[in-house]
């Protein structure tokens, strides 16, 4: 099953940039695939 989200501009703010409109995409992510491990990851520094 596919995980994500957008998130879409409503309004502007009072700090917008001139490309920050009403309905426009501002960002999106999504999983395609996830597991279990019984691995501990390498955590950096």
């Amino acid at each position: 099953m596919l995980l994500g989200s957008r998130d879409i501009q409503l309004e502007p703010g009072p700090d917008s940039e001139k490309w920050q409109v009403p309905g426009r995409m501002l960002n999106s992510w999504s999983i395609v695939d996830s597991g279990w491990t019984g691995t501990k990851p390498d955590l950096p520094g």
